[in-house]
């Protein structure tokens, strides 16, 4: 098995991993992308591969550009699977819900999941249908938001020292405008994957609190980028100046460990 990007030393990978994210995405996308992309990097990914939650493809189309696409991919939107098919980012694309996956047992060697699953209510139900589907001895690794976020969003430090409940007004308001419906703490996703029959390998924090602070700041931003991808099918584009120095600002941040992260990387194994 060999970890995806391998052959770059780790300091070039994750400038490498962040540039191409900064050419495409909002800054504060990139930088949460990037995190992201660092931790699965680590990961020795055994195809076939399926992607839960591909979007439009930007995640797997940066991550995967030296290597095979994922075999397939799945999605509830539809616009954006449109956008995929576009610009592919895997091999096949499915509309479905992941609660519910339209695959034959032990398809797939791997199954990954990229800030998919805090947006699905019920999202325990997609334990056993990824368990089913993977291989004996498979991968599932995936990251999530966890409610350490919370206390790292600038907003609500400051808004704590005066009144918790407008500072958790505040962070109910930036997951509601991300549509985060499932913020829990790391304990409570390492159970729901115990539940479904796989052993947690590895859960580790990424986004550092600095990261997240960042992160926060330039989401007004990339609501504006969002609303002209939605018009013209596509990210505005990022001159190379631009994008060099926003990586010289942020390449730190990608780089920063932190145990008080507000992300968790978990990566979860179907017994053999």
């Amino acid at each position: 098995m060999v970890p995806v990007n391998q052959s770059m030393e780790e300091s070039d990978k994750s400038r490498h991993l962040l540039r191409r994210y900064l050419e495409e995405a909002p800054l504060a996308v990139a930088l949460f992308r990037a995190c992201e992309a660092v931790a699965f990097s680590t990961v020795a990914l055994e195809r076939p591969i399926l992607d839960v939650g591909c979007g439009f493809g930007e995640f797997g189309r940066i991550f995967f550009e030296d290597a095979l696409p994922p075999e397939a991919g799945i999605d509830l939107d539809r616009a954006e699977l449109k956008r995929e098919r576009q610009l592919p980012a895997c091999r096949s694309v499915a509309q479905c819900d992941a609660r519910k996956l339209p695959f034959k047992d032990a398809s797939f060697g791997s199954v990954m999941s990229v800030s998919t699953l805090e947006h699905i209510p019920e999202v325990s139900a997609v334990f056993p249908e990824v368990a089913r589907v993977l291989r004996p001895g498979g991968v599932f690794a995936f990251s999530v938001p966890i409610d350490t976020l919370n206390a790292n969003l600038l907003g609500h430090r400051l808004l704590s020292v005066g009144s918790a409940k407008l500072a958790d007004r505040y962070a109910r308001l930036v997951h509601r405008s991300l549509t985060h419906v499932n913020v829990w703490p790391a304990a409570t996703w390492t159970q729901i994957v115990a539940s479904a029959g796989m052993a947690v390998e590895r859960a580790e924090p990424i986004l550092s609190p600095p990261a997240t602070k960042w992160f926060e700041a330039l989401l007004p931003a990339a609501y504006g980028s969002r609303l002209w991808r939605r018009v013209t099918g596509r990210r505005p584009p990022h001159p190379g100046m631009f994008v060099r120095m926003a990586e010289r600002r942020m390449l730190p941040l990608v780089r920063q460990g932190s145990a008080a992260g507000s992300n968790l990387f978990v990566v979860a194994r179907k017994p053999s």
